[in-house]
């Protein structure tokens, strides 16, 4: 640059160059931001899941569930218990 280009016009061209980097650089940074903590609530949701299936798994299976998955393991149809049917009320 010359002797004749002024301070002034040298921040407004480093103005005019510096903020549309500082503005991507500010996108860059929010994203990685945004990001960072999709990352941590999906994993705080998939320890809570894990939680919840532990807790599932460990509780006892009943005795008439164990009978069904036992009778779907060998292959066989559930036989049909002989229910009587409950009364609907027209009037609800």
């Amino acid at each position: 640059m010359g002797a004749s280009t002024s301070f002034l016009q040298v921040a407004t061209v480093g103005n005019a160059l510096l903020w549309p980097l500082a503005a991507g650089a500010a996108v860059v940074v929010w994203s990685k931001v945004r990001a960072a903590a999709h990352v941590r609530r999906t994993a705080e949701a998939e320890n809570r899941m894990r939680t919840a299936y532990r807790a599932l798994e460990a509780r006892p299976v009943p005795p008439r569930l164990a009978r069904v998955v036992d009778t779907l393991d060998e292959g066989e149809a559930p036989a049909a218990q002989s229910r009587p049917e409950r009364e609907t009320s027209a009037g609800s």
